[in-house]
């Protein structure tokens, strides 16, 4: 039990570019999360941060496939939809539509997993 909370044997962490700094890694590393966040193409000025073997671990290929996932949904939302520019006020009304967007994603993906 660590921090109130009751970990797995193994925890990962997906992440998007930005979050591949060393610090953040190194934190990760020492609560012992494994860091499975997007890397940037090989560049002097933008160093990437993850060992080899966290590169290459299983589990990296499907964090980042669950990520796709996840991203998905927002770009369809934001496509030609009232999510793009949100024109609500209040915390109240935006998580209202956001709620809207992501159920009616749900609906379109049942749709096609409901055979005719």
């Amino acid at each position: 039990m660590v921090d109130g909370l009751q970990r797995a044997a193994r925890s990962t962490l997906g992440a998007d570019k930005s979050y591949q700094q060393e610090r953040f890694v190194q934190r990760l590393r020492a609560r012992g999360v494994t860091p499975h966040v997007a890397e940037y193409a090989p560049n002097p000025k933008w160093p990437n941060w993850l060992t080899h073997e966290e590169r290459s671990d299983q589990g990296f290929v499907i964090s980042q496939r669950k990520r796709k996932l996840v991203e998905k949904v927002f770009g369809w939302a934001k496509q030609d939809r009232a999510v793009r520019r949100v024109k609500l006020r209040g915390k109240a009304r935006v998580d209202w539509l956001f709620r809207l967007m992501v159920t009616a994603h749900n609906l379109l993906r049942m749709q096609k997993m409901i055979p005719v």
